[in-house]
């Protein structure tokens, strides 16, 4: 598959950026490593070997320690020293001092705190995750955003964090935030952070499907079993030419959480045709 040879190309393209400290550079051959490229580039490997891909042992130890000494050193900044604590989490190797160190000093970033909880959850300590991130907003007036930032991509790294911290509901509103974001053809994003929603997407749908959907949907009485092992099931309610005022009632037979979206379509009747242009 198509998906299966860019991982793979990806993997292997790694290869020509690396330097001797083994950092990744900005461009392959470039003389200065690049702390959030690598940071990344190890988040990407590990998501890679998570889903069952080769990645190769030695580009990834080495990464690892460089990683590790560019959290270690506070003059790197918060943002990166987050993200890199939250890469090496991922990986199986947390830096629990440097962790709490960040966590205790002020002035931290709020993106910065987010990727820090993300550690903290990955270190197996989702209720201190849930502590860091009680009330704590993920976009808000200031668009000076670093390392390829933007409102979306902190959007998207909170709804990774919800979801790694089993708050549903609220992954679920930035989700449906965040699709709204990627569907519309006149916002845009950049590469960074289409791939940050994406992935941050993924995890939640997977999440939220757990058993699928098990439930059962009353209307103008009828009633219609909504049943499926995916995370969405769709019923169409109301026939062509059914009208008048109708009451919903849904069911949720399941164990898994379920959020109900419903739309109506039509044509007006003849007569009450309202003129509208677009473009």
């Amino acid at each position: 598959a198509l998906g299966d040879f860019n991982i793979q190309a990806a993997i292997r393209r790694l290869q020509s950026y690396r330097r001797s400290d083994g950092s990744l550079s900005y461009w392959p051959g470039a003389p200065e490593a690049s702390p959030f490229g690598s940071v990344y580039a190890l988040h990407f490997l590990q998501e890679a070997e998570n889903a069952g891909y080769a990645v190769p042992a030695e580009l990834k130890k080495s990464l690892s320690g460089y990683v590790s000494s560019v959290v270690k050193d506070s003059k790197a900044g918060d943002f990166v020293r987050a993200y890199g604590l939250y890469a090496l989490a991922l990986a199986g190797q947390p830096h629990r001092g440097v962790m709490n160190s960040l966590r205790s000093a002020k002035g931290e970033s709020g993106d910065a705190r987010w990727l820090l909880a993300a550690a903290y959850a990955c270190d197996g300590k989702a209720d201190l995750a849930r502590e860091m991130i009680a009330g704590l907003p993920y976009q808000g007036g200031d668009t000076r955003y670093g390392y390829f930032g933007s409102e979306d991509r902190n959007k998207a790294i909170a709804l990774k964090v919800y979801t790694l911290v089993g708050k549903q509901e609220e992954a679920f509103k930035v989700a449906s935030d965040l699709a709204r974001s990627l569907s519309d053809p006149t916002h845009y994003m950049s590469t960074q952070s289409t791939a940050w929603a994406l992935y941050a997407m993924c995890d939640h749908a997977l999440s939220a499907s757990g058993n699928g959907i098990s439930g059962l949907a009353e209307f103008g009485g009828k009633s219609s079993r909504l049943e499926t092992d995916k995370s969405v099931v769709s019923q169409m309610l109301l026939e062509d030419g059914e009208g008048g005022r109708k009451t919903l009632k849904l069911t949720n037979n399941g164990k898994n959480a379920v959020y109900a979206v419903t739309s109506v379509t039509g044509i007006p009747a003849a007569g009450e045709e309202k003129a509208q242009q677009s473009g």
